[in-house]
């Protein structure tokens, strides 16, 4: 029995290093692999972070939202 599964990736601190952008992008492209995860909510309490952690992070969220 397939299972339709919404994913919830929380965002809950600065993004400061590769490790913590890292977990993210992890969540993010396990839920755009699995076929059981018919969405996504992101949710974001994070004063930002260095900003080409961030971008990655953004661009994998376009290609997850493609999908």
């Amino acid at each position: 029995v397939k299972k339709n599964i919404i994913g919830i990736i929380s965002i809950d601190d600065a993004i400061l290093s590769s490790e913590d952008a890292d977990k993210i992008i992890e969540a993010i492209n396990y839920a755009a692999i699995n076929d059981s995860v018919k969405a996504v909510v992101l949710r974001v309490n994070s004063p930002g972070g260095y900003a080409d952690l961030v971008e990655q992070i953004y661009l994998d969220l376009i290609e997850l939202k493609k999908s």
